[in-house]
């Protein structure tokens, strides 16, 4: 093994001071000066996957549950193309992952010459799956490319990154660049103007049934939320948005959002604002666009692009769902005159819905209190697909707490939940590992 500094101790290192902890992937001939950097160092724990397609889920899951930039190697060819639904399923779920894979010698690359594990166009294959994709061409480039690819897993929406680093630019010896000073440009969190929140504020004021949509960009606003649910909104969440504020506090209907809920949708038809935070009110959840909701329907999202984009608002605000609730609060407070009624109605609401929920389960009614009961309160609850994702995994809203603050790697095949700590919290697209 050679003693120079080469391209792969550099991504080694550039992992490391992204605060990276562990990676996980599958070992390939052509990925193996990377990895080598990874083992010399023992800064960062490498788990093996059995298969792409896993290793990527399981990237997935430890950056949902951490919180933090995942990173994920695979092995170019139809390694690369193994993990295509890993990464499709991390950018719908707007998951931050650095997806690392090797790429033929940079003089055979795009040429169709099939050299080992060549693939036709394979920068195009990952760029249509990810949120974007580069290849390292020259060892000069590689700290600004992987620098890039970063930010841009980081920025929302976020999204997985690929980065193709051909074999023979891994080796490449470089000097060691200085990490002293080194940070990602991460934007910070995009701030909305005051004059929207001032409008916004207005809005909500005359609201005597106000309730809030939540979604997975709202996953770090739980407090503001919460702060509106004391103040007397009723609050549902789409699936991704399960856990942003616990599901224990009688005013969060959770995922019980309105599709397959018909007392659900008869509330939304009282509703006189509906608040969208950080969410596409993609069409799994509202039967294909066909739910009724509120006409003052009012959006907030980071992602100028989600305006509009399935319902039509009647106002919408362009910042960060934490920072845009938080300016909320503070104009409403005492302001807001939410009707006690209303609030009355979601608590009953809540309870009638559980109940008849815990019917349709027949002998397994007590299965959520049973197991809730013998769990810590930060537990993660892994699931397989089919009748436990869809029973006890995305129906059931028993016991969905706070985010949890750490991740256990188990064997099997199952699903775990990124924003939830308690049994029954998976949203849609908890991963597998």
């Amino acid at each position: 093994m050679s003693s120079e500094y080469n391209v792969g101790d550099l991504i080694a290192e550039f992992l490391a001071h992204c605060g990276i902890s562990t990676a996980v992937g599958v070992v390939s001939i052509h990925n193996i000066p990377m990895l080598d950097g990874i083992g010399r160092r023992n800064a960062i724990r490498f788990v093996m996957a059995r298969g792409e397609l896993g290793g990527g889920h399981m990237a997935d899951g430890y950056a949902r549950v951490t919180g933090k930039l995942g990173a994920f190697f695979s092995s170019t060819g139809p390694g690369a193309a193994n993990a295509v639904g890993s990464l499709v399923e991390a950018r719908f779920a707007a998951t931050p992952m650095l997806h690392l894979t090797g790429q033929t010698a940079t003089k055979f690359a795009d040429r169709g010459v099939g050299t080992v594990h060549d693939a036709y166009d394979q920068l195009t294959m990952l760029d249509s799956v990810s949120k974007s994709a580069y290849r390292i061409r020259s060892a000069d480039q590689a700290l600004g490319v992987l620098t890039r690819a970063a930010v841009d897993a980081l920025t929302p929406p976020m999204g997985p990154v690929s980065v193709e680093v051909p074999i023979d630019i891994q080796r490449t010896p470089i000097a060691r660049p200085s990490f002293d000073s080194f940070s990602l440009p991460v934007p910070a969190p995009l701030a909305p103007s005051e004059a929207a929140l001032d409008e916004l504020a207005a809005r909500v004021a005359k609201a005597k049934r106000p309730m809030l949509w939540l979604g997975a960009g709202a996953r770090h606003a739980g407090g503001p939320a919460a702060r509106l649910l004391d103040m007397g909104f009723g609050m549902v969440t789409s699936l991704q948005g399960r856990g942003s504020v616990s599901e224990d506090h009688p005013l969060n209907l959770g995922g019980f959002n309105g599709n397959g809920q018909p007392r659900v949708e008869e509330l939304y038809r009282s509703v006189d604002l509906m608040l969208i935070v950080g969410s596409r009110l993609r069409g799994h959840e509202t039967g294909d666009f066909s739910i009724k909701f509120p006409e003052e329907l009012v959006q907030i999202d980071a992602d100028p692009l989600a305006n509009g984009r399935t319902y039509p608002n009647k106002f919408f605000v362009c910042g960060d769902a934490r920072l845009v609730l938080e300016g909320l609060v503070k104009r409403l407070q005492g302001k807001a005159h939410v009707d006690p009624a209303f609030t009355s109605e979601v608590r009953g609401l809540k309870e009638k819905i559980r109940a008849k929920y815990a019917e349709s389960l027949g002998p397994y009614g007590s299965f959520a209190e049973q197991l809730r009961k013998v769990m810590p309160r930060d537990a993660l609850w892994v699931r397989d697909v089919t009748i436990s994702n869809t029973t006890w995994g995305l129906g059931c809203s028993r016991c969905i707490r706070r985010r949890p603050t750490s991740i256990r790697w188990g064997r099997g095949s199952g699903r775990a939940c990124r924003s939830a700590s308690a049994p029954h919290s998976a949203p849609t697209g908890g991963k597998s590992w």
